[in-house]
């Protein structure tokens, strides 16, 4: 009776062993990734999230109007604004908005100082009847 125990004793501890391996080499497929690994893309996809959002809100300045380094003056609104490539084409191609484009600086930043002296020191307005 021992002499058939050993065997089956045998035979189970091998095959108990390799679902033991093939488990650990299931359960360590599953946690390839790293923590850090993880980490990383989560702050990546929490800054992708900040930059939509900050875009969402910070560079349209009204309808169909976003940021930018070009000073137009809005014939259709009577004010000045600095706005990007994409509303300068948007202008171009909706007469109804009746842009004025004044001047192309290299940044946004200069825009919105000329932005700021053109208002305290001039009106546009006679111009737009040509463009109305």
């Amino acid at each position: 009776m021992d002499n058939k125990i050993k065997p089956i004793f045998l035979i189970f501890s091998i095959i108990m062993t390799m679902l033991f391996t093939i488990s650990s080499d299931v359960k360590a497929q599953d946690t390839l990734t790293p923590l850090e690994d993880f980490t990383r893309q989560k702050l990546k996809e929490q800054r992708e999230a900040d930059e939509f959002r900050r875009f969402q809100t910070e560079s349209s300045i009204g309808n169909g109007l976003n940021k930018g380094p070009h000073l137009i003056y809005l014939c259709s609104r009577r004010h000045f604004a600095c706005v990007n490539n994409d509303t300068i084409r948007n202008c171009a191609q909706r007469p109804q908005m009746s842009c004025l484009i004044i001047k192309k600086f290299q940044n946004q930043k200069q825009c919105f100082s000329e932005q700021y002296e053109v208002m305290l020191k001039s009106r546009i307005d006679n111009f737009c009847d040509s463009v109305d």
